[in-house]
């Protein structure tokens, strides 16, 4: 640190993820960031703020940087392919951005391991595949199931989730952000892009939650909940998870009682004109 720099005005140091410093590395840096040389810059990067001590907070300028949202992902992974020569589905890159969660540098890392197996030829499957995630047109496909009181359906589309060797806690978080979009889709005028999807997804969303009561959709989620706590705990998550969904496909849909109370007058109505 003491030395001048040889090249350039500035000497600067990053440290990726420094919360994972010792207690002792912290105190060691201490007296520098107290009077540091004009020619040298600190840069700490990192997810967890909470685990910096307070006395080093108290010596630097902080920046809080927001997560990148799925379709600036999306747009840049678009780029790097048609920079590369790459071709790819647009699920395939949606499924490398929801993995990354908001930071480019994951997704970039995630969509390095899916070309380096899958060549230029970057297809729904083979990314799914790697990186042990669903899709959205399999939860389209299980929710449908799910409100035909198709059983037999959610155990067929669940043996499919298990021979591509998805995790049960991503199947089920996958789950849950579907059901969570159907939520927002239903309840809400936002946009794709508030919601974190994609244009053709969003529209598919709509469809969906407009044949859905709002209490339809509030018990499924509770259900997919229970689940996925039931499962924690079972030894045997996918039996669990079987019968789980063998529910969720079994209850009746919530009735509008507003509805219902207008057939009904309507009904009475009628019968009393009938008899007049």
């Amino acid at each position: 640190v003491k030395y001048a720099p040889m090249h350039g005005k500035y000497k600067i140091f990053i440290v990726d993820e420094v919360h994972m410093l010792t207690k002792n590395a912290f105190n060691a840096l201490l007296k520098t960031l107290e009077e540091p040389p004009e020619h040298v810059i600190f840069i700490f990067a990192t997810t967890e703020v909470n685990k910096v001590p307070q006395t080093i907070l108290s010596r630097i300028q902080s920046f809080d940087f927001k997560r990148i949202s799925e379709k600036q992902i999306i747009e840049r992974l678009k780029f790097i392919s048609e920079q590369e020569s790459i071709t790819y589905t647009e699920d395939a890159l949606t499924l490398i951005a929801r993995k990354g969660d908001g930071s480019m540098r994951d997704a970039i890392t995630l969509f390095d391991q899916v070309f380096s197996l899958s060549g230029n030829d970057m297809t729904t499957e083979t990314t799914q595949r790697i990186l042990g995630v669903s899709s959205d047109s399999q939860y389209f496909e299980l929710m449908d199931a799910i409100l035909n009181h198709d059983q037999h359906g959610c155990f067929t589309i669940i043996s499919t989730f298990y021979d591509a060797g998805i995790e049960v806690d991503e199947f089920l978080n996958g789950f849950l952000l579907f059901i969570r979009n159907l939520v927002y889709t239903k309840i809400s005028d936002l946009t794709a892009d508030q919601i974190g999807v994609s244009e053709d997804i969003h529209s598919r969303l709509k469809v969906v939650a407009n044949a859905l009561e709002h209490g339809d959709l509030l018990r499924y989620s509770k259900l997919a909940y229970d689940i996925q706590t039931e499962v924690k705990q079972s030894p045997h998550p996918r039996i669990t998870i079987e019968m789980g969904f063998a529910r969720l496909a079994y209850i009746d849909r919530v009735a509008n009682i507003r509805q219902i109370l207008t057939q009904i007058s309507t009904a009475q109505n009628g019968d009393l004109k009938k008899k007049a």
